[in-house]
């Protein structure tokens, strides 16, 4: 009948006349014919094919992001890491005319990030703006990573290092002997 064409369903009804329902897909783009009120079985077959051919031959679909794709990264609040990427969710497509140019601009917005982080865990959003700056699409930003909560002793040497690299000096303590050794086994 027509190639790509992977479904269709027929029918006939004496208010409905011929009609045809079909679905198909090339270079990656999947259209729906629909054709009702044909006064014959062949018109119908050659309007659905007159629909379909339009359709593969004016449109073409413009690949704006990729799933999987590093957008940015954001920081992650008591966290054993710091940063995580921001990665893409989905694949952000658009449907445009074969011959239109379409220029995009981005809008990346980052959630406040607080460990523990599984992998897939929404971070943030990706907005899509078309040269207008009107919003095209809106999809997840996640996590490819897993980040563990930090301890406290990690937490208390990450403030002991900020603390001593601010002030430049040295970290001790007093013992029973009087003063300790430098807090060596806080920085390992």
């Amino acid at each position: 009948f027509y190639e790509g064409v992977d479904g269709l369903k027929t029918g006939y009804t004496s208010s409905a006349k011929y009609c045809l329902t079909a679905t198909g897909i090339k270079n990656n783009i999947r259209f729906i014919s629909v054709v009702m009120g044909v006064d014959t079985g062949e018109h119908r077959s050659y309007d659905t094919t007159t629909l379909l051919n339009y359709g593969f031959n004016t449109y073409k679909i413009n690949n704006i992001a990729k799933k999987d794709d590093i957008v940015d990264e954001v920081k992650v609040y008591k966290g054993v890491k710091s940063k995580i990427p921001m990665i893409v969710s989905e694949d952000v497509n658009d449907l445009v005319k074969k011959n239109e140019v379409k220029e995009y601009s981005y809008k990346v917005n980052k959630l406040d990030v607080k460990a523990p982080i599984n992998k897939g865990d929404i971070i943030g959003s990706l907005e899509v703006l078309d040269k207008d700056g009107k919003v095209v699409r809106k999809i997840d930003l996640v996590s490819n990573v897993m980040v563990k909560k930090q301890s406290f002793l990690s937490l208390f040497n990450k403030i002991c290092v900020f603390e001593s690299f601010r002030k430049c000096s040295r970290i001790t303590w007093m013992s029973k002997s009087g003063e300790g050794e430098f807090c060596s086994w806080f920085f390992a």
